[in-house]
């Protein structure tokens, strides 16, 4: 990729700091927050997470979830969305939840065991347009060595389908191996063999294959990979498709970032792309989700769980900055071993807390493109921050936390039938302390294809909400 050429020249031209760890001192926070916070520490009942949003735009959305924590036996959710809504349980064994999203009702449980982790769900599709059916999963994962896992998933669908009159069915079986040497190397190969057969004698199976590796190369971090899927049938096809995340710090304060997927159709030709790239400029000294502190408490909290009877795994969602908060919960619901990990969790969460970027100002630019509908698209964003205590200008900051910040956006989208859409966003994101967090957005768009046939012109979605979660 060409991004990727330019981040090796730039970083070949900067100076890479050493690794030496620069002492960082305890954050301050507009609000008044005290020492990091446990989940350990929980009494009774403790409200842990509470978060509001309301999108209004050609119609008002609001989201609520919450979670409460009763000591070190369970955790407690509700969540709904619009029309949707769902409920949650959470033990150190036992997980359920219940609810309906999109109409449909689904359902799901959990079990933890020493060397292993079960789990089945099912949804229920909606009947009232005649297309009723289910949907059942079920999987199992095992762990075959401290750093080795395999992963085993069953599924079958069926649905109703009033012309013809004849059930639409799906057959799928997946096999996964996980590896996670430590936070400097992880990689998944994965198989997953679809059998559907859909009205009209329209059957086919499906193969594909799976291959990611993510890791950490000097100060820098990546995120590779590559699939593949073979459709035989009526309408065969062949697909191939690579993505490539990486993140490169140029300096100690200077962080390139980039982002590129591509699908290849095997005979046709590249049907779709998305390149993007970020510059970023820190206030303190960048530490990777991989290459900080927490990456090797994380991968060490995971461990002991698994050697005291829990199936555990450590997970980095993110290249930059990735939270650890669900490996710390789940920890103090083992009351029995409790003892045994508060070190550890609360390590962990002080290198999270030391490890968490304070952004400065940054710089962004992407290009899609999907050959097969004729549409592309090229955006540009701006982020610019001020951290706390408040100080104008993009000097080094060592005792700076995030505080408030302004995000930019605008993207022009071209669409195959000739129109082209213009959309403009800006966004304020103010952080009182680690645990609340404040946010708005206004955004301008044009209409899409579609929504112009239904007589919907420009239109404005203006944003507020808020987020608290205990123990961040």
């Amino acid at each position: 990729m060409m991004s990727l050429a330019l981040a090796a020249a730039l970083q070949a031209a900067a100076a890479v700091p050493s690794e030496q760890t620069v002492a960082t001192p305890p954050p301050v926070y507009p609000l008044v927050l005290s020492s990091p916070r446990e989940f350990a520490e929980v009494g009774p009942a403790k409200l842990i997470d509470l978060s509001y949003s309301l999108e209004d735009g050609l119609s008002a959305l609001h989201t609520f979830s919450a979670g409460v924590q009763f000591g070190g036996r369970a955790i407690a959710r509700a969540w709904f969305k619009g029309d949707d809504r769902f409920v949650a349980l959470e033990t150190a064994r036992l997980d359920a939840s219940f609810g309906q999203i999109g109409g449909e009702l689904q359902g799901g449980l959990a079990y933890t065991a020493a060397r292993s982790r079960l789990d089945a769900r099912t949804i229920f599709h909606p009947s009232e347009s005649g297309d009723g059916g289910a949907t059942v999963s079920a999987g199992w994962l095992r762990e075959l060595r401290d750093d080795l896992d395999l992963e085993v998933r069953v599924s079958g669908e069926t649905k109703s389908v009033r012309f013809p009159a004849e059930d639409r069915t799906q057959r799928a079986g997946l096999l996964r191996v996980f590896y996670q040497r430590s936070e400097k190397f992880e990689a998944e190969l994965e198989g997953e063999r679809r059998r559907v057969h859909t009205p009209g004698d329209l059957e086919f199976d499906e193969t594909a294959s799976r291959l990611r590796a993510a890791g950490t190369v000097r100060r820098g971090a990546y995120d590779l990979e590559a699939r593949y899927v073979d459709r035989d049938g009526k309408y065969s096809v062949r697909n191939a498709s690579f993505t490539v995340n990486a993140a490169l710090p140029l300096s100690e304060r200077l962080l390139f970032e980039t982002a590129d997927d591509v699908r290849h159709e095997i005979g046709g030709g590249v049907r779709e792309y998305r390149a993007s790239g970020a510059v970023s400029w820190f206030a303190r000294r960048i530490r990777l989700a991989r290459t900080g502190a927490a990456a090797k408490r994380a991968i060490d909290l995971a461990r002991a769980a698994r050697e005291d009877g829990y199936f555990e795994r450590a997970g980095f969602d993110s290249l930059r900055e990735t939270s650890h908060r669900d490996l710390r919960r789940r920890a103090a619901l083992r009351g029995a071993v409790a003892a045994r990990t508060a070190a550890l969790a609360r390590d962990l969460h002080e290198a999270e807390i030391d490890d968490r970027g304070v952004p400065l100002f940054g710089v962004s630019y992407e290009v899609t493109s999907r050959n097969l509908t004729g549409e592309s698209s090229r955006s540009m964003g701006l982020n610019v921050s001020t951290p706390w205590p408040a100080r104008f200008g993009f000097g080094r900051q060592d005792d700076a936390t995030r505080f408030l910040r302004l995000d930019l956006l605008r993207r022009r989208t071209a669409y195959g039938v000739g129109l082209v859409g213009i959309t403009k966003s800006a966004g304020l994101t103010l952080e009182l302390n680690r645990e609340l967090s404040l946010g708005a957005s206004l955004t301008h768009a044009d209409p899409t294809p579609i929504e112009r046939v239904r007589g919907i012109g420009s239109y404005r979605i203006f944003s507020v909400g808020f987020d608290y979660a205990y123990g961040r």
